[in-house]
Formats: structure tokens, C-alpha cells, sequence
């Protein structure tokens, strides 16, 4: 019985790999409990959804984790997880703006917050972590996204995911209702037809994905 105990202490305690993981729940399900403006609720849905999607696709990258030499632990997957919020945050910002302004209206000032908060996560997450040894060892989600970075087939099957494009497909349509409800920018008065937007590939939230990738941009 005891060295029964003692082997479910010891599992409990040891790191959860890549196969254990489940990234859809590791991330905050609302943008307060992950530090960010609650007017971000909009957005936040699919920073969420779309990075976790990542993060699943990237863990199971055979390629990648043979350059790595080892599966994604819970820290590397929190790595990858927070970078991708932080980066989709900023391209929302940047998108948010471009639209905002391009139909005359004023964009909001919340998202600068919002992106300066994802950063800062983002960072504290990527972290080199320590052995038991005391020992600093490579993030793992950094080194799984540099390795990604070197193969150009392992980000085309990324980019080429549906599930993942589906998710920042609803993260523009998001922008775009949100556009929609901005007021005017002062002494700007709307446009006929300001309702209309361009319609935007979603792989534009993916640039460092595309890179060098048949991406429609």
C-alpha cells in the first residue's frame, strides 16, 4: 500500500506531457482572468480558441518534436499558448485600427492595454524553467516555435488548418462588428456606404507562419 501511495505521488508531481495536455482549458475563459479589459470579451473568444488550435497542432508536429527531442511539457505549451493571445492581440489592435479609421470612425483606446497585458504573459511564460537539479533549462515552447519557424512544410500544414482559419475568420467578423459600432472620428462625418468592409484572409493573423508559405495575404 505504501509503495502504492508513493508511485501516485510521484505521477502526480511529474511534468504533463504534450498527450496529456489540454490546451482549450489552460488559457483563462474570460478576458478579466486573464488580466485583459472585459471590453475585450469580443476578441478574447477566439485569441483563446485559435491559440489553443495552434498550440494542439504544434504539439503534435512529429517534425518539429524530433528537432526538439522531446514533448511539449505544460510550461512550453503555456509558452505557446500566451504568445499566440499576444500576438493575435496585437494584429486585432492593428486590424481594429486600420478598418476603424479607413470607415472614419474612432478606435477604441482599450486594446493597447489589452496587448501590453498578453505581452507581459507572454514573456513571464517563455521563461526558461529550472530542473530539480536547479539547473536552467530551454523553454520548450520557444524551442517549438523556432523550430517551426525553420521548416517551411510544418507552417504550410499549420496554415492550411481549418479549424484554426475558421476561428480567425470569427475573430474578423468580430472586428468588423465592432467597426461597425464605433462612433465617428470628431469633425469626421460618416460616408455613404461606410457599412462595407474588404474582406480580409484570416492567414493575415499567421505573418510569421506565411513566411516564405503560399499564403494568401
Amino acid at each position: 500500500m505504501r509503495m502504492l501511495c508513493l508511485l501516485s505521488l510521484a505521477l502526480l508531481a511529474a511534468p504533463a506531457a504534450a498527450g496529456d495536455l489540454n490546451y482549450f482549458t489552460m488559457l483563462p475563459t474570460t478576458p478579466t482572468a486573464a488580466g485583459v479589459p472585459s471590453e475585450a470579451k469580443i476578441f478574447y473568444v477566439e485569441w483563446r480558441e485559435g491559440a489553443a488550435r495552434y498550440t494542439e497542432l504544434l504539439g503534435a508536429n512529429e517534425e518539429v518534436q524530433k528537432k526538439v527531442g522531446k514533448p511539449l511539457d505544460r510550461q512550453g505549451a503555456l509558452c505557446i499558448l500566451w504568445t499566440k493571445v499576444s500576438e493575435f492581440a496585437q494584429q486585432t489592435q492593428a486590424v481594429l485600427k486600420s478598418r476603424a479609421e479607413s470607415q472614419g470612425r474612432t478606435p477604441p483606446s482599450w486594446t493597447s492595454n489589452a496587448v501590453a497585458k498578453t505581452a507581459e504573459r507572454a514573456k513571464k511564460e517563455c521563461q526558461d524553467p529550472y530542473d530539480d537539479h536547479g539547473d536552467r533549462q530551454p523553454n520548450l515552447g520557444r524551442r517549438y516555435m523556432e523550430e517551426l519557424a525553420k521548416s517551411k512544410p510544418s507552417r504550410a500544414e499549420l496554415v492550411s488548418d481549418e479549424d484554426l482559419l475558421q476561428s480567425l475568420s470569427r475573430l474578423i467578423a468580430s472586428i468588423d462588428e465592432l467597426v461597425m459600432s464605433l462612433p465617428a472620428r470628431a469633425g469626421t462625418a460618416l460616408q455613404a456606404g461606410s457599412t462595407s468592409l474588404p474582406i480580409l484572409d484570416p492567414r493575415m493573423f499567421l505573418p510569421k507562419e506565411c513566411k516564405g508559405v503560399e499564403c494568401s495575404l
